[in-house]
Parts: C-alpha cells; structure tokens; sequence
C-alpha cells in the first residue's frame, strides 16, 4: 500500500542460507577451542605477559575512543588519565562466565588485550550458500567482525594460482 514497512507487525519474511544447526555447533565448538587456546596462550606468557606492559596500556588508551573524546574536548593528557584510571563497576567477559568487578577504563583495556580472537564461516562448496558465521568470539565485548573486517595474508589461499 505504499507505507513504510514495520519489521515488528508487518510480517516480513526473511530467507538465509544459515544453517540453524550448523550455526550453534560453530558457536559451540569456537568457544570450546578458543577457551582452550586462551589458557594455553595465558600459561606461555607466564608471569610477563605483554598486555601488562606500561607502554602498551599507555598506547591503547592513547587509542581509545574514550581518549580521543576526552581530547578533542580539551582536556590535558594528565586529566585524560585521571578519568581513565577511576574506578567504576564494570563486567568483564571471561571464558565461561561474566565477571562483575570494581575497575576502570585502563583495567578493562588491559583485560581485553589479552584475549585471543578468531572468525569463522562455513559455505557450502556447490553453491556458496553460507552456512554458519562466526564473527568472533563474544559480539557484546568485540564489536569487530574477523570474518569481514579483518585483512589477512594470502597464504595457503595463492597456492592454486
């Protein structure tokens, strides 16, 4: 009739290619090995990780969008870290669980720097239906999409050429 479609009442139909099953054992088995990896990748470091360096906080607050805002609004450097340094209640993910803990923005940039990633699809070789997705491994705490947005060497991929 010429309105506006309302996603919400209007009963559109939305077709994909994505396998409900295939999807949740991606997910599933993602989480399995990246959980594993993770502890492995912790353990190797030991008690010198380089997500606890100074000059790499430093630089990924410098980084931060938090920052930057902070910055463009005039503040001194020492102010910017004033406020990135205060504590607040945060929740943090970790593998299995959420933690609930007392931190600020350098805590939770610290956190997060140590955690692995990874992307995922699976297509069908006939048809290139894709079939699962799997963007990375937690989207409320990485808003970045490894299978769209990240740039990788050729690799194996130049072997046939």
């Amino acid at each position: 009739d010429g309105e506006p479609y309302n996603i919400y009442r209007d009963g559109l139909q939305v077709h994909t290619t994505i396998d409900y099953e295939m999807q949740i054992l991606a997910e599933e088995a993602m989480e399995e090995h990246m959980a594993a990896l993770q502890k492995q990748f912790e353990k190797a470091y030991g008690s010198n990780p380089p997500w606890k360096r100074k000059d790499l906080l430093q630089e990924a607050l410098e980084e931060s969008e938090q920052y930057r805002s902070l910055a463009a609004a005039g503040w001194d450097k020492e102010k910017i870290l004033d406020s990135l340094h205060r504590k607040t209640d945060m929740e943090f993910f970790d593998w299995g669980k959420k933690k609930l803990t007392e931190a600020s923005i350098a805590d939770s940039l610290q956190h997060y720097m140590k955690f692995l990633n990874m992307g995922m699809v699976n297509m069908d070789p006939g048809t290139g239906a894709v079939k699962s997705w799997v963007g990375g491994i937690n989207h409320k705490y990485f808003k970045y999409d490894h299978v769209m947005q990240s740039r990788r060497q050729i690799g194996s991929t130049f072997k046939p050429v």
